[in-house]
């Protein structure tokens, strides 16, 4: 079945775009550029899945297998879905299958603005709101880190999260990193940084340790990060990977009585964690 005679189908049976999504268990973002003809090649795997619900036997396009759909104002632009519709409505029942590893940064793009979420290696991985603990040591390091590069006119660019890092430079990774640290000017622009920061501190929360210490690390690390810390409010330590040709890449950790020196500006710059401690 061509795109062209989905689209015919799909009008004749009166779906939209959510439906066909949750009946062929795919992102809605990609069923919408499907339909919108932003995605001229879908995968084979889209178009079977969405062949699959085309299939089935005739519905009344608004309750299947018991789903139940509240009312969606939806306009047909050339055969487009422009869903006109709450973001707290946006259903992300498939979104974050750690098995499904297809999706790309055209897919992250096009998600709502306020579904916070991080793409590696093409899975979606769910970001939750930061605790008051969290943002305290956040701001403490950036603060720190900017007045330094300012009293020394530095070029670096000392940038805090919300801030997309497409990492690899490819379609298949866009991270959130708590703090970033980008020295050269062709890296970043005022939409996001291209490639690895010099350095990156990601603050641990129960939801995110994980992923920053198993699946980050790895990643920070084969892109070329020169510099990462992993803060850890619940035991108090920081924990410091530095590259460097001189000594073997073996990991430094500190204590929150400590000044944490910046490896990238030869240890100059150092981050008063007694203090941060005290303040939180």
């Amino acid at each position: 079945m061509t795109i062209e005679e989905m689209k015919v189908k799909r009008k004749e049976l009166g779906l939209s775009c959510r439906e066909l999504a949750e009946l062929g268990d795919l992102p809605l973002a990609t069923v919408q550029k499907v339909f919108s003809g932003a995605t001229k090649a879908p995968r084979s795997k889209t178009i079977r899945a969405l062949e699959a619900v085309f299939s089935k036997p005739e519905y009344d396009g608004r309750s299947v297998k018991g789903l139940r759909y509240d009312r969606l104002e939806e306009e047909h632009l050339n055969g487009s879905c422009v869903l006109q519709e709450e973001a707290s409505e946006y259903k992300t029942a498939n979104l974050f299958d750690k098995e499904d590893k297809s999706h790309t940064v055209e897919e992250y793009l096009a998600l709502p603005d306020d579904l916070r979420v991080e793409l590696i290696d093409g899975t979606f991985y769910e970001m939750f709101a930061p605790t008051y603990t969290h943002q305290e040591i956040l701001m403490s390091i950036v603060i720190e880190l900017k007045s330094f590069v300012k009293k020394n006119k530095g070029k670096c660019k000392v940038v805090a999260a919300p801030f997309d890092i497409q990492l690899d430079k490819d379609n298949k990774t866009m991270v959130q990193p708590d703090i970033v640290v980008i020295c050269e000017k062709d890296r970043i622009n005022d939409k996001r940084g291209y490639g690895a920061p010099d350095m990156v501190v990601e603050i641990l929360s129960p939801s995110t340790a994980k992923k920053d210490w198993e699946i980050k690390l790895g990643k920070y690390m084969a892109a070329g990060v020169r510099e990462y810390w992993i803060v850890d409010p619940v035991k108090k330590m920081v924990v410091v990977f530095f590259k460097s040709d001189d000594y073997a890449d073996v990991p430094e950790i500190y204590s929150f009585d400590s000044q944490v020196p910046v490896h990238i500006w030869d240890c100059k710059c150092k981050v008063d964690f007694s203090q941060i401690d005290t303040e939180i």
